[in-house]
Formats: structure tokens, C-alpha cells, sequence
């Protein structure tokens, strides 16, 4: 419960201070510094990063909150013997958009909590999520323009894509 409420807590602080018009952030240091915060609390966990030098995107510091709250779900729910988690960038200059994609080889996110994120379903009683992590990547990439996705890692588990358009690209 002590959790639930932190998270919504950052997700009113998250989207009531975003001006998504104008903040534009390099990604890449934000990722290095979420993944060496859990590489420093979770030895057992094997990380890998994919990151070219600089990505600026259009979003603000916020973003932090949206890659710990991915990495921290990609932990939290391995139940591999050696837990793995990814994470990668691309950019696509044709279209404008980055992708940032935290992956895993846990357990995939049950179907039905996918489709409730990402809007393919309808939120009720009986099918909302089961935390606010992944609602707070959602809500927030798309304050900032972007979107949320899911499929299968070639990792063995999740592979959550997180969109956001490149500064100077709007």
C-alpha cells in the first residue's frame, strides 16, 4: 500500500509539472544513472545497456521517474535464476521518434493488463492493473508526446517501448 502511494504521489507531481511544449532532456544520462542506482542494489541482476553517446528528446526530468519505474518492474517481477534486464535506444530519423525499450526475461505482463494500458481494453473493476508503475510510463510518455508499447524480448520476457519525439523534430 506504502507503495501505491508513493507512486501516485509522483504521478500527480509528474504530470501537474510537465510543459511538454518546451522541455527537452538528453536521455541517455538519465538511463546510465536509473541503471547504476539498481546495478548498486541488485548484484544478483545482470544489466546491459545499448545507448549511443547523446539523445535529446523532447521531454523534462520526469523522465527519470518513467525508467526507474520500468527497470524497478523488470526486477521486481523476474523470477529467472539470473535475472536480466536490458536497456536499449534507437532513433529512427525518418519518422522523428526515439525508442527507449527496457527488457527482461521475466515472466510476460499478463495480456489483459497490457491492453488496459495501452488502451485496448477498458479499465474495470476486474481488469486495471495490478500497479501504477506501468501507468506512470504510460500518463507520463504521453504528456510528452509519446506513447507506450509492449511486446516480447528476444531476451525471453518483456519488452516495454517507451516513444518520445526527438527535440528540434516537432
Amino acid at each position: 500500500l506504502e507503495k501505491l502511494a508513493k507512486e501516485a504521489e509522483i504521478i500527480h507531481d509528474v504530470i501537474s509539472d510537465i510543459d511538454n511544449d518546451s522541455d527537452r532532456i538528453d536521455c541517455i544520462p538519465v538511463i546510465y544513472k536509473v541503471v547504476e542506482e539498481y546495478r548498486q542494489s541488485n548484484p544478483d541482476v545482470v544489466f546491459k545497456t545499448s545507448l549511443p553517446e547523446s539523445t535529446v528528446v523532447r521531454a523534462s526530468d520526469a523522465l527519470h521517474f518513467v525508467i526507474d519505474s520500468l527497470v524497478e518492474n523488470a526486477i521486481e517481477h523476474n523470477t529467472s535464476d539470473v535475472p536480466h534486464v536490458r536497456v536499449r535506444v534507437t532513433a529512427d530519423e525518418a519518422d522523428r521518434w526515439i525508442s527507449v525499450y527496457v527488457e527482461d526475461n521475466g515472466p510476460q505482463i499478463p495480456a489483459t493488463e497490457r491492453r488496459v494500458i495501452t488502451g485496448d481494453e477498458d479499465i474495470s473493476p476486474l481488469h486495471h492493473g495490478s500497479g501504477l508503475g506501468l501507468w506512470l510510463a504510460k500518463w507520463t510518455s504521453e504528456k510528452f508526446g509519446g506513447e507506450i508499447s509492449f511486446s516480447m524480448s528476444d531476451i525471453g520476457g518483456n519488452s516495454v517501448r517507451i516513444r518520445l519525439l526527438q527535440a528540434g523534430h516537432e
